[in-house]
């Protein structure tokens, strides 16, 4: 009868033991789960906020060429205006010409 005793110990002994080892080893996996999930939102978030920075450098580069592209538009239309052509061909003694006459083709010898 003990012998029966001490072999149902010993079972419940082991059977606790092994629960034991597979709970250990549940915990210490799942934490390194844990750990590698927090290392993974460490790096993305790192990485987020240098491609934040880099989006807000090349909105005003953006920007800054929009206002530059205003700024060139506005002088061509000042530029090709027909009154800033006329003083400027006054400035290079330039004139209107009133009469002009359109010479007929060249007669050339067809040999």
């Amino acid at each position: 009868m003990l012998d029966k005793e001490f072999v149902k110990s010993d079972k419940t002994k082991n059977n606790k033991e092994k629960f034991r080892r597979r709970a250990k080893f549940i915990g210490i996996f799942l934490f390194m789960i844990y750990l590698a999930l927090m290392l993974t939102q460490i790096v993305l978030s790192h990485q987020l906020s240098s491609e934040g920075e880099n989006l807000k450098q090349i909105t005003e580069e953006l920007d800054l060429l929009k206002e530059e592209n205003l700024s060139l538009e506005n002088q061509i239309s000042t530029y090709s205006s027909l009154s800033r052509i006329e003083q400027k061909s006054k400035e290079l003694n330039l004139f209107k010409i009133k009469n002009f006459e359109v010479l007929p083709p060249a007669r050339v010898a067809l040999r």
